[in-house]
């Protein structure tokens, strides 16, 4: 009887430190240190799902206010927000994905057919590993396979923008 399986091991750290994913069609490993990274931010193709790192503490709720109450959003909303979680069985339904509703709307943001440009349209909450500070955050767009966000404190101090290219990681 002919076998086609090959085992391997990976090593994950004491308490699973670290991140580790195989690809099977090269057989690379590669790993992370599980509390260096927030975001993760989907890659291939046309896909756009951003997950959360709720493995090290992290909690990411929608404020259900749009990402036009940027300037409103407070603490004391915490109630009003919907807590958000990753897919448990797969990458490509990140917890800023979860209320998508419908072939367009990707949750965070909504794709437009005739500038195929994605529009960010909600607003984010993300508490912090200590579990008492908060950073606002935003999903701008997803342009040219470019993810533009904007993060800050609740009370809008120290405001960042980023961007990932889809092109510079493989």
């Amino acid at each position: 009887m002919l076998q086609a399986q090959t085992e391997v091991t990976v090593v994950t750290g004491p308490s699973n430190a670290d991140q580790v994913w195989y690809r099977l069609s090269d057989d690379q490993e590669n790993s992370a240190t599980l509390a260096e990274w927030d975001l993760g931010f989907e890659i291939t193709g046309f896909n756009a799902s951003i997950i959360v790192n709720t493995a090290k503490g992290l909690a990411v709720f929608n404020t259900n206010q749009g990402s036009a109450a940027w300037e409103e959003v407070t603490v004391a909303d915490e109630m009003a927000w919907t807590p958000l979680s990753n897919s448990e069985t797969t990458w490509s339904a990140g917890a800023l994905n979860t209320s998508a509703d419908g072939e367009f709307d990707l949750g965070w943001g909504t794709y437009s057919v005739i500038n195929h440009i994605t529009t960010g349209t909600e607003l984010f909450v993300v508490r912090l590993v200590d579990g008492t500070s908060y950073k606002k955050l935003r999903i701008d767009s997803l342009n040219g396979g470019i993810y533009y966000f904007t993060y800050a404190d609740l009370d809008g101090s120290n405001e960042q923008s980023g961007t990932i290219a889809k092109t510079d990681y493989t």
